[in-house]
């Protein structure tokens, strides 16, 4: 009798063993992070005709024409499993952001490397500091990708007809080999990243800035759901074990132009890399 019940027992044990490990298993397989390949950033200046207010005939606006400058960046990205994966993808550029700031009340340093300022024309974001209280602004402006069809179609016919070069596909930010060494004929635009990747599906994705003031020569580039894993922090965790506040992955890369604004490279930046990568780093960012 009490081999039976010992049996029963190691038996039950075992069974959950495998049950807990096949969780696991099956826990640790539902994460992926996208196989990317990320060009460097570069400009493109369009020419529009725009009305002006005349003040010679105030009741007839006359044409003038204009130009443009916009900032474009160019993806690819691959499902890397052999199923349809549901994708949540956003980006947002960042012009010379700090890593750090001064109190100027009590001199405290504080971190800011990832914390985000304000959104041009929107205003600045602030931090607390937490000695004196404080209100400090978070250096930078920050932008989100533009949908302007008719420049988009402009910056990809630019691109096609731009001669290949394979040392941009090669030398850039990249998890694995590279994905491509030439131009795809279909691009993706930002606001179609978030439909769903087919199996292995690679996408050429193209995102658009404007309205950068002119000068600046640092850039930062966030990613947002290049991979569905996230972490829980200790913040609003309890001694029961249960897990704190859910913290999605930010891809961060950071580029700096060698060179003063109107350095030759900006005459052509298809044939040279006028940003160079700098850095890149993956942080924490609490969901919602």
């Amino acid at each position: 009798m009490k081999r039976s019940v010992l049996g029963a027992i190691l038996l039950s044990l075992a069974f959950l063993l495998m049950t807990a490990g096949s969780a696991r298993l099956g826990a640790e397989e539902s994460f992926w992070t996208l196989k990317y390949q990320i060009l460097a950033p570069h400009h493109f200046v369009v020419e529009k005709i725009v009305p002006v207010k005349d003040p010679a005939n105030p009741d007839l606006p006359k044409l003038e024409k204009v130009f443009e400058k916009y900032w474009y960046q160019v993806l690819y990205l691959k499902n890397p499993l052999k199923k349809k994966i549901d994708v949540s993808f956003d980006t947002v550029l960042i012009v010379d952001p700090a890593k750090t700031v001064r109190c100027p009340k009590c001199g405290e340093v504080i971190d800011v490397s990832h914390m985000m300022p304000g959104f041009a024309g929107e205003g600045p974001n602030f931090v607390y500091c937490d000695k004196c209280k404080t209100r400090i602004v978070i250096p930078g402006k920050a932008f989100r990708p533009v949908y302007e069809p008719v420049v988009r179609d402009k910056i990809i016919e630019k691109i096609k007809i731009s001669r290949v070069r394979e040392h941009k596909f090669v030398n850039c930010f990249r998890n694995s080999a590279p994905l491509t060494l030439k131009p795809l004929p279909t691009y993706v635009d930002y606001l179609d990243m978030n439909k769903p990747m087919g199996p292995e599906e690679l996408r050429q994705v193209i995102i658009i800035f404007k309205g950068l003031d002119p000068g600046f020569d640092r850039l930062v580039f966030r990613y947002g759901g290049l991979t569905n894993e996230y972490v829980f922090s200790n913040e609003g965790g309890n001694e029961e074990g249960a897990p704190g506040r859910a913290q999605k992955k930010i891809l961060q890369l950071e580029y700096y132009r060698p060179g003063d604004e109107f350095a030759p490279d900006d005459t052509n930046p298809e044939e040279v890399d006028i940003f160079h990568l700098r850095s890149s780093e993956w942080f924490l960012q609490p969901l919602g």
